[in-house]
């Protein structure tokens, strides 16, 4: 079978940046070729139409550090206001008046974001200005006044978002910046129409197309969708719904440890939802994958605790202790496990012990003995 996934996901990310006209900005070759590759090569994922989305920019940001790409996409239209002279002479970095390196890359993308605000940055005080204050002078009251929308693909590293991370929408695998801010913003509703309507996925979902690491690493990115959307749920109360979007995500065929993660989210959700069978069952795949964490066992031992199982609860917690005996989380939850539950001050003094004789400055479990021993 031919391995359509790069073009897949190319096409995805293309029709996730709607508008007249839009600039996204990738990270490096793996979520920049793909989408190249659409715009321009005809194939039964752009149904052979090209040119395809030619209105968005791919602006990589490693090419971004060159005065000639810049040029380049200026040329194409993007709301760059130096001219072609003046990015010429533009140096490929300086430093700011926080003490941080602004590299060309930064200097370009702060002025594509005041020039579409409608606001001329005086070069090169207002280029170097501490994230916070770009911020409040560009996109507090962020406008788009030049018809091109700004997206950030959701593969972009965190250290790359510091000028405009609260104000992203997550729209499907972009983030659209916008004037509103706020922690992991995600447009719901078009989320949803992109991964269960409008995306893709043939390729990537058929058993019989080999996926190599580079392809996988591509899925992860949809699996990392649909943990958020279903999380979204969950805020909203809806955690059936949460159940139904995560459960998605098992048709992606994952690295072991990868499906563990996706396996331990299910499990969570369904303890939210009192499922604890299925929940149990979750652990139960995760453990036949060969991976051990603590907080699986912490997890399994909660759900026994539920279900007022508590020898399998106390056998959970322990093992967890017994993974990472210089972990606080296992001790503490066995001291509250036996303290309130159990109501065994005996027991939870003797694991107070054993922790201070392995951690004999900590001054919380100082103060906690001291106090079950005057009981």
């Amino acid at each position: 079978r031919y391995n359509l996934i790069p073009a897949e996901y190319g096409y995805n990310m293309l029709i996730s940046c709607e508008g007249e006209k839009a600039v996204v900005f990738t990270n490096g070759d793996n979520d920049t070729f793909p989408l190249w590759f659409v715009q321009e090569t005809p194939s039964v994922v752009n149904n052979y139409q090209v040119p395809f989305k030619r209105n968005v920019a791919v602006a990589n940001l490693s090419l971004l550090n060159t005065n000639w790409y810049c040029k380049q996409l200026k040329k194409w239209g993007a709301p760059i206001s130096f001219t072609l002279e003046e990015i010429d002479k533009l140096p490929q970095g300086m430093y700011g008046k926080d003490g941080r390196v602004y590299l060309l890359k930064d200097i370009i993308i702060r002025d594509m974001l005041a020039t579409n605000s409608g606001i001329k940055l005086k070069y090169p005080d207002d280029y170097l200005v501490s994230p916070h204050e770009f911020r409040q002078k560009v996109l507090k009251n962020y406008k788009n006044l030049t018809g091109c929308e700004i997206y950030f693909a959701t593969t972009v590293s965190k250290d790359n978002l510091y000028d405009v991370e609260p104000f992203l929408l997550l729209k499907g695998l972009v983030q659209q910046v916008t004037a509103d801010s706020g922690d992991n913003q995600i447009d719901l509703a078009k989320t949803e129409e992109f991964l269960f309507s409008k995306y893709k996925m043939k390729s990537m979902l058929d058993p019989k197309v080999k996926k190599d690491e580079n392809t996988r690493g591509l899925l992860l990115n949809y699996v990392a969708l649909y943990v958020q959307l279903a999380q979204e749920y969950y805020k909203r109360g809806d955690i059936q719904k949460a159940i139904f979007v995560l459960d998605k995500a098992r048709a992606f065929e994952l690295d072991l440890d990868k499906k563990a993660v996706l396996f331990y989210n299910l499990s969570l959700f369904h303890i939210y939802a009192q499922e604890y069978q299925k929940a149990l069952a979750y652990l139960d795949s995760i453990e036949n994958t060969g991976v051990k964490d603590v907080q699986i066992y912490l997890q399994r031992g909660l759900i026994y605790q539920s279900l007022n199982e508590l020898k399998k609860a106390e056998e959970s917690y322990l093992k967890a202790k017994e993974l990472a005996p210089l972990r606080p989380e296992p001790v503490q939850t066995l001291y509250q496990f036996y303290l309130h539950t159990l109501n065994d001050s005996q027991k939870a003094i003797n694991i107070l012990k054993e922790w201070l004789f392995r951690n004999p400055k900590d001054t919380v479990a100082q103060r906690l003995l001291k106090n079950l021993e005057k009981q």
